[in-house]
C-alpha cells in the first residue's frame, strides 16, 4: 500500500512539475488499468516513462 501511495504521490509530483500532464491523469491511469478505457494518447508516454522507471 505504501508503495502504491508513493508511485502516486510522485507522478502528481512530477506532472505538477512538468505541467504537461493533463489534470485527468491520474483518473485515466486507473481506468486504463482497470480495463475500462484505452489509455488516452497523451498519457501513454507518461505511463510507460513511470512503468519503466519502476520495473528498474
Amino acid at each position: 500500500m505504501h508503495f502504491l501511495k508513493l508511485f502516486f504521490y510522485n507522478q502528481y509530483v512530477e506532472s505538477k512539475r512538468l505541467k504537461s500532464a493533463p489534470a485527468y491523469f491520474l483518473q485515466s491511469y486507473c481506468d486504463c488499468h482497470a480495463g475500462k478505457t484505452v489509455c488516452p494518447s497523451e498519457n501513454a508516454a507518461f505511463i510507460r516513462n513511470y512503468s519503466l522507471f519502476y520495473a528498474s
